[in-house]
């Protein structure tokens, strides 16, 4: 083999029947040169992967731990990586960085398990037809570039900085907050569909959680999660929609700590995986005497809204906003301030975009939540 390099090709294509059934396996082809330093030369490293069936089976893509850079959660330093199929990448965090270059194709489609972050030139091209689905947050700085042609789907947050730019013609689904500057408006900007959760503290010190499908009955799935802190949340419970279920109407029970404030998060996903609705609720595990409470009003808050902290027990509360993935967004200052009754005016210069959000008060006495809904 010649001295100039070495072609490493991985996978190969093939169709076999199980179960009276076809399973194509994917094959992702890489093509590695080494003895010469493409980087050096200012040529891009190039990986490709092939239309032609199902990797592993089970639509998990995952490059070798031993690769360039650790490609398997980054793509940096003039590597580019072309998308024609559907995969999937299981990273908390997925990077691109340097002049990394992510291309996904007509009828292509990445799922990120996690985070994604591009900085310094990165790019990342969504074709016509084709998908990004981020389960995580979407972060954008230095002068990172994201062009959306095809459909973008954020569970998380995004936040653009620097120089970074996202635009393009296509369509974004974002269940949480928009932050930062040069997020162009030719985006069709959509919030995620609510659920109507609802929240019941029982006498058993259980709570039940009831929502409505928006998803076809038997077609889709939820994934439910629960927090103590608002911020951080772990999975409860998966399952699918019940084809069965009159009205699309659901009913979940949960047993957590008490004496505490819990924070409950419900998404359900199609059966492409792309997430359709979410929606978030908290509920305060107190003593029934305990009038303590906080009413928002009106809810909707179109344009503005009044927050009041009623008959709670004297002490210093400090309010804050988090959004639909428990991210801190601000402090709130009251407006008026009695014993036992403080009121907020929130409006839209308190929040970064449309969306769900919980008002989070707490004394070394109390602790009160409240959602509202930013239109």
């Amino acid at each position: 083999m010649s001295d100039l390099g070495q072609i490493l090709t991985l996978g190969m294509s093939l169709t076999r029947h199980k179960t009276g059934s076809i399973i194509q396996v994917f094959v992702i082809l890489f093509v590695l040169i080494s003895g010469f330093s493409p980087n050096s030369l200012g040529q891009s490293v190039e990986y490709i992967s092939i239309n032609d069936g199902n990797y592993d089976e089970d639509n998990t893509w995952k490059l070798p731990s031993n690769d360039i850079d650790g490609l398997d959660c980054s793509l940096s330093n003039n590597h580019v990586l072309f998308i024609n199929h559907s995969i999937q990448v299981d990273c908390e965090r997925f990077e691109l960085y340097g002049k990394g270059e992510l291309n996904i194709s007509q009828t292509g489609g990445l799922e990120i398990k996690g985070d994604l972050e591009l900085f310094g030139d990165a790019q990342i091209n969504i074709e016509e037809g084709s998908s990004l689905h981020v389960h995580g947050n979407l972060i954008l700085s230095g002068n990172s570039d994201l062009n959306i042609e095809g459909t973008l789907h954020v569970d998380g947050n995004v936040h653009v900085s620097g120089e970074a730019l996202a635009c393009g013609n296509g369509t974004a689904l974002v269940a949480g907050a928009i932050s930062g500057r040069d997020w162009c408006y030719d985006i069709q900007l959509t919030t995620a569909n609510l659920l109507s959760l609802q929240t019941h503290f029982n006498q058993d010190h259980s709570v039940t959680l009831n929502w409505n499908a928006r998803v076809n009955a038997g077609s889709g799935y939820f994934i439910l999660s629960r927090s103590y802190n608002g911020m951080s949340y772990d999975i409860i419970s998966k399952f699918r929609s019940d084809a069965e279920t009159r009205g699309g109407q659901y009913t979940f029970k949960d047993y957590p700590k008490s004496g505490q404030t819990v924070y409950y998060r419900v998404t359900e996903y199609d059966g492409k995986a792309n997430m359709k609705a979410s929606d978030l609720a908290a509920v305060s595990i107190i003593d029934e005497e305990n009038l303590c409470r906080m009413e928002v009003n009106p809810n909707p808050c179109i344009p503005s809204c009044i927050a009041k902290v009623i008959d709670c027990p004297d002490g210093l509360f400090r309010t804050h906003i988090l959004d639909a993935t428990g991210n801190l967004i601000s402090e709130l200052v009251p407006s008026v301030e009695e014993s036992g009754n403080i009121q907020y005016h929130i409006n839209k210069d308190n929040f970064l975009s449309p969306g769900v959000y919980i008002i989070n008060s707490q004394s070394d006495r109390a602790r009160v939540t409240k959602k509202v809904i930013v239109k």
